[in-house]
């Protein structure tokens, strides 16, 4: 048996793409048609919290002419702050994720989905080989 891939939950041979996690699904390479990549961007909160954060500090702008009082000062900054860290952190912890999908016997599937664009590089690539094997190309 020719292995092209093997990881902790993910494994292409010349018959066989594997996925083991979160539950163990096969699909046999030589029913694979229609492989494509497809990159889903990120979530669209992190916008949303930074266009509140731009409308806080509009906000900040605009109260800068009332007489100064550390109310309005620490509830202005609040409000800009929070929602940017909010998104900021998102931001980072939720990176754009790339997905592997194919026709399996006339069914649309997701073969793999991974955030990591190295280890998505190994497996995509791979999976071409293990194709051209089958395929002949």
């Amino acid at each position: 048996m020719v292995t092209y891939y093997e990881g902790p939950d993910t494994l292409i041979t010349h018959e066989v793409f594997e996925i083991r996690s979160p539950r163990l699904r096969r699909y046999l390479i030589s029913d694979l048609r229609d492989v494509h990549v497809v990159k889903e961007g990120r979530d669209p909160f992190v916008p949303a919290s930074l266009a509140v954060a731009a409308a806080v500090s509009i906000l900040a702008a605009a109260t800068w002419l009332l007489p100064p009082s550390p109310a309005t000062w620490f509830t202005v900054v609040a409000l800009g702050v929070v929602p940017a860290t909010v998104g900021g952190v998102w931001w980072r912890k939720n990176p754009p994720c790339w997905v592997l999908r194919a026709t399996y016997r006339r069914y649309q599937v997701e073969l793999f989905r991974c955030s990591n664009q190295r280890t998505f590089g190994q497996v995509r690539r791979a999976l071409l080989r293990a194709l051209e094997g089958v395929r002949g190309w």
